[in-house]
């Protein structure tokens, strides 16, 4: 399937996805000005067992450089796990996360090294226990950004933990995704989802759904309102597509038509120029014929 024919995550099915379909959903719009270069794998399945990766992006195009920060150390294959806000994010956790990289590597048709694979947690809260477990077993810890925190034990990090309540306001949909945000704070991004394009309106309105609900906000039923709003915007905007098609179309024939025109004026003035030289031989041959007359005489 291809990624712009993916359909926003939608309602959870049980406790383990009441989170992450959302914070997928705001990775998509985070990471849209590489939409290209980017390939999103949800609920990836390890091997044939019941391990699940919550979300696999591949990097299509190892050159690319990813826009965003969240995005900003990917390699060609990136694993993501997520932790609720009441989930815990310890050493048992990490160590399963580092697992399912080996066991991704490993399964794999394709010759990957570990160097090709990254691995992101992302959390609401900062995990200052397992930093500092991590930090007493070699890891070392750098800031990338606020609340983007690399970690490696020698060369290049491969590894990342984010704290979306320590991030920057610019990534304002990771940070959406929380049970601790105000009204007005929904209201806002509410505003801002008529600048996004249409697909990733799709996942905005149904991350401010979820976050009202997650939030127990009343006026979270308004949602339904806005998504009607901008269901009849995209409705809009496919019919405004379809006449530029058309009207390109017609464009397109309008030129061949003049173009046809043209050919046919230039065989116009062909057909003038040959006249013109048949004139020019009728009236050399009459000449001719006047001096044979004349000889003739003789």
């Amino acid at each position: 399937m291809r990624e712009k024919d993916k359909k926003p995550l939608e309602k959870p099915r049980g406790r383990r996805n009441q989170y992450h379909p959302q914070y997928t959903n705001t990775l998509h719009i985070e990471l849209r000005e590489n939409k290209d270069d980017l390939y999103f794998d949800e609920e990836f399945i390890l091997n044939t067992g019941p391990l699940r990766i919550d979300l696999l992006i591949i990097k299509k195009n190892e050159n690319a450089v990813i826009k965003s920060g969240l995005g900003a150390f990917f390699k060609k294959i990136n694993i993501w796990e997520y932790k609720n806000p009441k989930d815990s994010l310890n050493v048992k956790e990490f160590n399963k996360g580092l697992a399912y990289r080996h066991l991704y590597i490993a399964s794999s048709s394709e010759k990957i090294s570990l160097s090709d694979v990254t691995l992101t947690f992302l959390r609401y809260y900062k995990p200052r226990d397992l930093f500092k477990e991590l930090e007493k077993a070699g890891y070392k810890i750098e800031e990338y950004e606020p609340g983007i925190y690399h970690l490696g034990m020698m060369g290049q990090p491969n590894i990342q933990i984010i704290v979306s309540r320590l991030l920057d306001s610019k990534y304002e949909w990771v940070k959406a995704i929380s049970d601790k945000i105000p009204l007005s704070e929904i209201d806002r991004l509410a505003s801002e989802v008529e600048n996004l394009d249409r697909t990733d309106r799709k996942y905005a309105i149904t991350v401010l759904e979820f976050v009202g609900t997650i939030n127990e906000i009343e006026e979270e039923k308004n949602m339904g309102v806005i998504r009607e709003l901008f269901d009849a915007k995209d409705k809009i905007e496919i019919q405004e597509e379809q006449l530029k098609s058309k009207d390109e179309q017609l464009q397109s024939k309008d030129e061949q038509l003049q173009l046809k025109d043209e050919q046919l004026q230039s065989k116009d003035e062909e057909i003038k120029e040959l006249k013109k030289e048949v004139n020019k031989f009728k009236e050399r041959f009459e000449q001719l014929e006047k001096k044979l007359g004349g000889i003739a005489m003789l």
